[in-house]
C-alpha cells in the first residue's frame, strides 16, 4: 500500500489530486501556493503531486512537519554562523576567491586554481556549486567520460522563477487582512492564481513568453525582524514564477524592465503601500541569478525538483551519493540528494560521506603530488 502511494505522489499531477480531494478552489489554491514553489511544471502535469510531499519535508525544532523557519538577521546569518564555527576549528575561510578550475591528475582531484592563477592543493575537494557548473565549467574537458557528462547536460535546470525585493515607507499590508493579524500572519501572503491560471502561466513560460498574471510569493520579514530595516521601513521579498529562462523571440535585456513594471502594477493592486510608499526596488531575473549568484540557468534548487532527478537519480544515476566520478572530488550542494531549500542536509550527508571514505581509503587523507 505504501510503495503504491508513493507511486501515486510520484507520477500524479497536484492539480487533478486537488480536485478530488477538495471542493473549495480558494482551499486548492492555498495548497498549490505551497507545494510547486521554484520547480516546473503546472498544477496538471504529471509528476507535480511530489511536490506537495517535498515542501512537507521539514521538520525544525519541534518535528512539525512542513515546518519554515525565519532566520534572524537574514539569511546571511546562517553563513556568518558557519564560519564563526570553522575559524573555531582552525579552518581558513578566504572570499573573493573566485575558482577558476579543479586541477586533476591520474583521475584525481587535487588542487583548484583560482582566477587569480594560484593553487590551493588538497587531499579533498568538495563543491558546493551545482553539478552542471562543476562538471561541465570547472572540471577540465576530457577528464570525464561522455556518457556521464551527457547525463549532466540533460539535468532539467532553465529556472522558471525570479526574485522581486523592495523597500517601503510603511508596511505593505495585504487588501482586506483581518485586522486583529498578528506580525507573523501579516509577514507572508500569495497572490497565486485558481489551479488552471496557474497551469496557463506554467505553459506560456514554456513556450517562451511571459503570462499577464504571475504567480507571486510575498514576505514581509522586517515585520518580525526590526534589524533587517531601517526605524519606520519594511523590506519586503517576492519570489515570482513561472518565467522563461529563454525567449523565443525576445531576450531578457529588452523584457526586464517591462517585467519589473508588471510586477510593481500587479503587486500594487493588492497592496497598495506598493504604490503609494515604494522606496527602492531590485528584480532579479533567472538570467540574473545566474550571472550575480554563479547558478546554472538560474535554478535555485541546482536541477528541478522532479522525479527522475530526485532520490538516487539526483544529479544522475549512479553519482547519487555525493562522490563523483573523479577520485577525491564531492558535491555538497543543493543539486545532491535531497535537494533544496536551505535543509542543510546535503551537506550534512556529505560530510559523513567523505567522513567514511576517509576512514575506508586512508590514501585519500595524501595529498598528490605533481
Amino acid at each position: 500500500r505504501e510503495i503504491a502511494d508513493l507511486v501515486a505522489f510520484a507520477t500524479g499531477s497536484l492539480g487533478e489530486f486537488l480536485d478530488r480531494s477538495l471542493e473549495s478552489p480558494h482551499l486548492k489554491s492555498l495548497v498549490l501556493a505551497n507545494s510547486l514553489y521554484g520547480k516546473h511544471g503546472g498544477p496538471y502535469d504529471p509528476g507535480t503531486l511530489f511536490g506537495l510531499l517535498f515542501h512537507l519535508l521539514g521538520g525544525g525544532p519541534q518535528a512539525k512537519q512542513g515546518f519554515v523557519g525565519h532566520v534572524m538577521g537574514g539569511m546571511g546569518a546562517i553563513t556568518q554562523a558557519m564560519a564563526t564555527a570553522c575559524a573555531a576549528r582552525g579552518a581558513e575561510l578566504r572570499t573573493n576567491a573566485p575558482v577558476k578550475q579543479v586541477l586533476v591528475s591520474a583521475g584525481r582531484a587535487h588542487a583548484v586554481l583560482l582566477e587569480d592563477g594560484s593553487e590551493i592543493a588538497a587531499s579533498i575537494i568538495v563543491s558546493n556549486a551545482d553539478p552542471k557548473r562543476t562538471f561541465l565549467g570547472l572540471v577540465p574537458a576530457g577528464e570525464l567520460d561522455p556518457e556521464f557528462l551527457s547525463a549532466v547536460r540533460g539535468i532539467k535546470m532553465d529556472g522558471p522563477c525570479a526574485k522581486l525585493n523592495l523597500v517601503l515607507a510603511e508596511e505593505p499590508r495585504l487588501n482586506g487582512i483581518d485586522p486583529d493579524a498578528d506580525a507573523l500572519q501579516r509577514a507572508q501572503f500569495t497572490l497565486v492564481p485558481w489551479l488552471d491560471g496557474a497551469q496557463l502561466c506554467y505553459e506560456q513560460a514554456r513556450q517562451g513568453k511571459i503570462a499577464e498574471q504571475l504567480w507571486v510569493d510575498c514576505l514581509v520579514p522586517s515585520l518580525i525582524d526590526p534589524s533587517l530595516a531601517t526605524p519606520g521601513r519594511h523590506v519586503m521579498t517576492c519570489f515570482v514564477q513561472y518565467l522563461p529562462y529563454r525567449f523565443n523571440d525576445s531576450s531578457w535585456r529588452l523584457e526586464r524592465d517591462r517585467l519589473h513594471r508588471q510586477l510593481l502594477r500587479q503587486i500594487g493592486t493588492s497592496v497598495p503601500a506598493v504604490n503609494q510608499s515604494l522606496i527602492a526596488s531590485r528584480l532579479y531575473t533567472p538570467l540574473d541569478l545566474e550571472s550575480v549568484f554563479g547558478i546554472t540557468e538560474g535554478n535555485i534548487f541546482h536541477g528541478d525538483l522532479r522525479p527522475d532527478q530526485l532520490f538516487f537519480m539526483r544529479p544522475v544515476p549512479a553519482y547519487a551519493r555525493y562522490a563523483t566520478p573523479l577520485r577525491a572530488l564531492y558535491l555538497c550542494g543543493a543539486g545532491t540528494h535531497p535537494g533544496g531549500g536551505v535543509t542543510g542536509a546535503p551537506g550534512y550527508n556529505a560530510a559523513h560521506r567523505i567522513l567514511g571514505d576517509l576512514r575506508r581509503d586512508r590514501g585519500l587523507r595524501k595529498p598528490v603530488t605533481t
